[in-house]
């Protein structure tokens, strides 16, 4: 949802439009999630992309919504289609 969201707002940037991007409690809920997998699963190669992915994302999830911009929500998109990309090889 966070790749599809960030494309459309990125067809055609507008500072408002971005505000829908600007979610902290998103970041901060798979941040969560992340730390309640057991060890041997958290330290998954794919599971250390995704952490490491939420390092980036986070940030700018983060943003006041006025202060997004094209560039963010560009590198949100590129961010969430990498870690969609990982997600679905290892199914």
């Amino acid at each position: 949802g966070l790749e599809i969201c960030a494309s459309a707002i990125a067809s055609d940037f507008s500072p408002a439009r971005a505000k829908v991007l600007a979610q902290p409690d998103l970041a901060d809920y798979f941040r969560t999630e992340l730390n309640t997998l057991p060890p041997d699963v958290a330290h998954r190669a794919l599971f250390e992309k995704v952490r490491d992915g939420m390092k980036v994302l986070q940030p700018l999830l983060s943003k006041s919504p006025p202060a997004l911009t094209a560039a963010d929500v560009r590198l949100i998109e590129a961010q969430a289609r990498e870690l969609n990309t990982a997600i679905r090889q290892n199914e």
